[in-house]
């Protein structure tokens, strides 16, 4: 299970990167390679509600080892990465629509 939650924390991150790139490519393909990306976040969000549905609170509050994170703590990483993630792709694509430079200055205050 929490190998299957770090594939899926790695395909947000790369879902990110990509789509973010996507904003900032030429036009023509741009519309193509994004549908593809949020597609491609679709399944992998799929796949990680399919990974821990039907998990006992025991089994997700589970702690293999000392120092070590539950399957809980592996999902609300994730789902919290991917509140944020989005947060800052919605900025960026109001950003491109109004025709200002798509970068955006994060502190370690506002990834915390």
């Amino acid at each position: 299970m929490t190998n299957d939650l770090k594939k899926a924390g790695h395909a947000v991150d790369s879902f990110v990167s990509r789509a973010v790139q996507n904003l900032v490519t030429p036009a023509s393909p741009k519309v193509a390679r994004w549908s593809q990306s949020v597609a491609e976040l679709r399944g992998v969000r799929m796949k990680t509600l399919e990974a821990i549905n039907g998990l006992s609170q025991e089994q997700a509050d589970y702690v293999p080892a000392p120092g070590k994170w539950s399957i809980a703590q592996n999902a609300d990483h994730i789902l919290l990465s991917e509140r944020f993630y989005r947060t800052q792709i919605t900025k960026l694509i109001a950003m491109a629509r109004e025709g200002r430079q798509t970068t955006l200055e994060l502190t370690f205050a506002d990834v915390n």
